[in-house]
C-alpha cells in the first residue's frame, strides 16, 4: 500500500466519494495473472498508485511555486531593503529623538539647592 498513516490525516487530493469510472489499462499479462493469483485488487492498486503519482506532481508544483515566491521576495528585498531593517531604523530614530528631548529638558532644568536637614537627636 502506498499511503502511510501520515497521509491518511491529510486532506485528500481528490474526491473520495466520486463515482468509479471504468477505464482500460494495458498491463503485462504475466504480471496481471500473478497479481490475480495473490488476490491483489488491480483496480485498488492502480488507484493508489495514481493517487501517489498525483500527490508527487502536486508537491513538485507547490515547491516550484514556493521557490518562485522566495525568488520574488528576495528580489524585492534586494531592490527595496528588508522590512525589518526599516523598523529597526525607525526605532533607532525614535531613540535618538527621545534622547534629544531628554537632553533638552535637562538643559532647561534649574537646579534648586537643597535645604539643609535639621539633625534630630535619637532617643
Amino acid at each position: 500500500m502506498f499511503l502511510t498513516s501520515e497521509a491518511a490525516v491529510r486532506t485528500p487530493i481528490y474526491d473520495l466519494k466520486a463515482p468509479k469510472q471504468t477505464v482500460s489499462l494495458t498491463l503485462n499479462s504475466d504480471l496481471y495473472a500473478k497479481a490475480r493469483s495473490f488476490d491483489i485488487n488491480a483496480s485498488r492498486v492502480a488507484e493508489e498508485a495514481l493517487a501517489y503519482a498525483v500527490r508527487v506532481k502536486l508537491t513538485e508544483q507547490v515547491e516550484s511555486e514556493v521557490a518562485q515566491d522566495i525568488a520574488a521576495t528576495n528580489a524585492y528585498i534586494a531592490a527595496h531593503g528588508h522590512f525589518g531593517d526599516s523598523i529597526t531604523e525607525w526605532m533607532e530614530q525614535q531613540r535618538i529623538e527621545q534622547r534629544q528631548v531628554e537632553q533638552s529638558n535637562e538643559a532647561e532644568t534649574v537646579l534648586v539647592p537643597k535645604s539643609p536637614r535639621s539633625k534630630r537627636r535619637r532617643r
